[in-house]
C-alpha cells in the first residue's frame, strides 16, 4: 500500500490546520497517517513543543508501525514548515521519499517578536496565539534549535532519498526564504501561496502536489 506520513510544524496539531486533511483527501488511493509531535493540553488550550529529538523519535516510532504492519509499504513524507525538519534527522529514515512544504531556511526567526511573551522558572517560554491557544516552549527545544542549521539538514534528507521543496511565493512567515541553491541536490518549486498555502492556493499545491503522487 501507499501511504502520506504527515509532519506538522511548529505550535500546530497532527492536521496542520486542515492542510493535510485536504491533501489526503485529494489522494484517496494514499493511506493518510497524522500525528502529533507536540503533548496538548485540551483543557488549558496549551501545546508543548518538545525537543528536536524527541519529535524524530516519534517520527521514527510512526515509520516503523507501517512497516512492521505492511513491509512492501511505500511511504511518501510530507513535511510543512518546521515539520521538515525533523525527517532530516533520522540517520537512514525508511521513507521513499519526502516533500516538504515550505521549509524554512533559517531558525529563530523573528515572526514572534511582538507576542507577549513569557519565561517560567523553567527556562521554558510562552508564546500567545491568535487562535487562543498558548505555544509553550521547552527549554529543550530551546536549546537545540540554537544548534540546527537546517540547509544542512535538507541537503542530508536529499542524499538519502528523493527529496521535492515546495516553496511558497508569498510567504508571509518566512521571509528572504529562497532554496533554491538546493536544486542540484533535490527538486525544487516555487508555487503561489502563503505559508499555509490557504485560500485558492490550496488548489495550486494540491496540483502540484498531483505531479509527484
Amino acid at each position: 500500500m501507499k501511504y502520506l506520513l504527515f509532519s506538522h510544524g511548529f505550535g500546530v496539531k497532527k492536521d496542520s490546520r486542515g492542510m493535510f486533511t485536504d491533501i489526503a483527501s485529494a489522494f484517496p488511493n494514499y493511506q493518510a497517517v497524522m500525528f502529533d509531535y507536540n503533548q496538548i493540553n485540551y483543557a488549558t488550550n496549551e501545546v508543548t513543543v518538545v525537543s528536536y529529538s524527541k519529535q524524530a523519535k516519534i517520527l521514527e516510532e510512526q515509520i516503523n508501525k507501517i512497516r512492521k504492519e505492511d513491509q512492501a509499504a511505500i511511504i511518501t513524507l510530507i513535511g510543512h514548515s518546521q515539520g521538515c525538519i525533523i525527517p532530516c534527522l533520522i540517520e537512514g529514515i525508511k521513507i521513499n521519499s519526502a516533500i516538504l512544504l515550505a521549509p524554512p531556511k533559517v531558525l529563530g526567526s523573528n515572526r514572534n517578536r511582538n507576542q507577549n511573551i513569557t519565561t517560567d522558572q523553567d527556562g521554558s517560554m510562552r508564546i500567545p496565539r491568535k487562535d487562543g491557544s498558548t505555544t509553550v516552549l521547552t527549554k529543550s527545544f530551546i536549546v537545540e534549535v540554537r544548534d540546527t542549521s537546517p540547509l544542512d539538514l535538507y541537503k542530508r534528507l536529499a542524499t538519502m532519498r528523493p527529496t521535492i521543496i515546495v516553496m511558497a511565493k508569498q510567504d508571509e512567515i518566512l521571509k528572504d526564504n529562497d532554496l533554491t541553491s538546493l536544486s542540484d541536490m533535490a527538486k525544487v518549486i516555487k508555487i503561489n501561496g502563503d505559508h499555509n498555502f490557504t485560500g485558492q492556493d490550496r488548489k495550486g499545491l494540491i496540483k502540484a502536489l498531483s505531479e509527484y503522487l
